[in-house]
């Protein structure tokens, strides 16, 4: 009889055990499903991680990068950082045409370190375990856990297991760059620098240094496509930076973040688990620098006159056709002269005055301004270009013109005066830093502009007249720094040969 009763009580005892076993296996199985939940979560909302712009100095170059919110996040730090780095590309290229000056070396400098002060803020606050909590705790809270207990419930395990960690070095960033977009000497087959994604488009690398004039910059890898999701630990940990150091980047931003839960109120033991999560925006953008702009500059055109060879006072003419008459002794008689002047800028536009005189070429030019468009616009062509210049009138007494892109982000050229009521940020006081430089000679003989000249009186005999234009474009590169990306300066004159002599020999 005893036996039977130790019996049965060893069996009930082993019952309770494999009961007591299953329901901690099928809780620790809930709490990891919880923690996989949460740090699903915090992977997700790790985009609403944010850091604000410190105003003024260095960091206001990048206000028209921020947010919806006016913050800066992992959805739009590489856009910082991809400004700095487009400027010192611009710098570069200054340098390499000898149009560098020190304000371009200190300004490009100067968006290095107002991109480096944000990205390093927001890297601190990435880093901050405490910004992550109620992340993980929004899902991993809502799961159950009752087979630890009716009362049991999932808790942040603070410490040393939050941590964070670089994945897809060399993979693609968010930033699209276009074709045209980079200054003279870089290239999109720049292999170390650039991707070609599974969206076709070409994207600045994440996590690959790219060194321009001495300055390191890099970017945050977000592949095209994928969704946060969880990782193993093993690939966590071989990307950490203390396992594998990025040397270009003191303080980088991590896009893989671990997270740890714990049981709490549970009627075995505390229960953990850990799980790991590569975050990921899922939002594009192309290369831009949106709040920028060029000038163009038209100096008083200049006419010089000579009568039978000899100088005569200059005088200037309008932007439009220009009649002027002048009459001058000559020998018995005298010589009646009529100039048409300003046939150069008929129509009076923008577009006309820069490519004012037919045979010249105009490529340089051409060049110049529509590579700092693309700057501004990616996908903005010559075609846009000229389109936008020939509709800009020259209206009297405007002679400096702003080309911007208005508050809705299209590009249009327009009067410095008239610029600031279709885009509020626009300061167009601000200058180039680069110095300035021929970029185009042109010169036209005796079209557009043309003189007729009359000898009147006895033994009038008329001679060839005729009109030389010619003129000298001048570009100023910027970096960008301030909003310029540089000035285009026009000057243009006209010799007129006024022949014709009266004479009785």
């Amino acid at each position: 009889m005893g036996f039977i009763i130790a019996g049965t009580f060893f069996f009930i005892v082993l019952g309770i055990a494999i009961v007591q076993i299953g329901m901690l296996i099928s809780g620790a199985r809930e709490v990891s499903n919880a923690v996989d939940s949460g740090t699903l979560n915090a992977g997700k909302k790790a985009v609403k991680i944010r850091t604000e712009l410190n105003a003024g100095g260095n960091e206001n170059q990048f206000s028209d990068l921020k947010d919806e919110d006016g913050k800066f996040g992992l959805t739009n730090i590489n856009r910082v950082w991809a400004k700095a780095l487009l400027a010192r590309m611009n710098n570069k290229a200054m340098h390499d045409q000898g149009q560098a000056t020190n304000s371009s070396d200190s300004h490009a400098d100067a968006l290095f370190d107002g991109a480096e002060s944000i990205s390093d803020r927001l890297a601190d606050k990435l880093k901050d375990e405490s910004e992550h909590h109620g992340h993980f705790m929004e899902l991993a809270a809502r799961n159950s856990i009752r087979m630890l207990g009716s009362t049991a419930e999932m808790r942040v395990d603070a410490g040393s297991a939050w941590k964070t960690s670089l994945l897809d070095r060399g993979e693609e960033s968010n930033l699209i760059v276009g074709d045209g977009q980079l200054p003279d000497g870089f290239s999109l087959n720049d292999g170390k620098m650039f991707k070609k994604a599974a969206d076709g488009k070409t994207h600045l690398k994440g996590y690959t240094p790219i060194e321009v004039m001495g300055k390191q910059i890099c970017l945050v890898p977000f592949k095209v496509n994928e969704q946060p999701h969880l990782i193993s630990e093993k690939t966590f940990n071989d990307n950490l930076l203390s396992a594998k150091p990025l040397q270009a980047w003191k303080n980088p931003v991590p896009n893989t973040i671990s997270c740890q839960g714990k049981t709490e109120d549970q009627k075995l033991t505390v229960q953990r688990a850990r799980a790991f999560v590569i975050t990921n925006p899922q939002k594009n953008f192309d290369l831009a620098m949106p709040h920028t702009f060029m000038k163009v500059k038209f100096e008083d055109n200049t006419a010089h006159w000579y009568i039978n060879g000899i100088p005569a006072p200059n005088s200037s003419y309008d932007f439009h056709t220009d009649v002027q008459t002048r009459n001058y002794p000559c020998g018995t008689g005298t010589l009646n002269i009529t100039a048409t002047l300003g046939n150069e800028y008929m129509p009076p536009t923008v577009g006309k005055g820069i490519f004012a005189l037919p045979g010249s070429n105009y490529d340089s030019v051409t060049h110049a301004l529509l590579q700092r468009c693309k700057e501004i616009k990616h996908d903005f062509s010559e075609n846009d270009l000229d389109a936008m210049l020939m509709a800009c009138p020259i209206i009297p007494g405007n002679k400096e013109f702003v080309i911007f892109p208005d508050n809705n982000g299209s590009l249009r050229c327009m009067p410095e005066s008239m610029a600031p009521a279709f885009a509020t940020w626009l300061n167009a006081s601000n200058n180039a830093d680069g110095s300035e430089a021929e970029i185009c000679e042109d010169e036209c003989w005796f079209v557009p502009n043309f003189v007729v000249a009359i000898p009147q009186g006895l033994g009038a005999k008329p001679l060839p007249s005729w009109c030389i234009t010619y003129g000298s474009l001048k570009w100023k590169p910027g970096t960008g720094y301030d909003g310029c990306l540089g000035e285009l300066r026009i000057e243009r004159e006209t010799d007129i040969f006024a022949n014709g002599v009266c004479t009785l020999f």
